[in-house]
């Protein structure tokens, strides 16, 4: 049980530096490995969804900065909806990358 937790807690380390997922793609990879959902609530406790979705996307933007914004919203919703972020979380993120975006383009 203490390796499931610290084998938990370093996958989901791993994977929000490396590929970000959200919570729920996180506990079903963790689940898929026959960790506890115990350890999972807690491994997965104190995660900030918005921010692993913004870092996932902002990665994902630098492909997609030549894009009209429709196309832009497209595929990032596309991108972010593969990596399990619901469409509230998406919507924020999307419309803040691409505002971003727009405000370094115009400095």
């Amino acid at each position: 049980m203490v390796d499931d937790v610290r084998f938990a807690r370093i996958w989901v380390e791993n994977r929000s530096e490396l590929r970000p997922r959200s919570r729920r793609m996180l506990a079903y990879e963790l689940r898929q490995r026959g960790v506890d959902q115990e350890i999972i609530d807690l491994t997965l406790e104190g995660l900030d969804e918005d921010k692993l979705a913004y870092h996932a996307a902002l990665k994902h933007s630098r492909k997609l900065q030549n894009l009209e914004r429709e196309g832009f919203r497209k595929k990032m919703y596309g991108f972010l909806s593969r990596r399990g972020f619901n469409y509230q979380v998406s919507s924020e993120v999307v419309n803040r990358i691409w505002e971003d975006q727009q405000l370094k383009s115009e400095t």
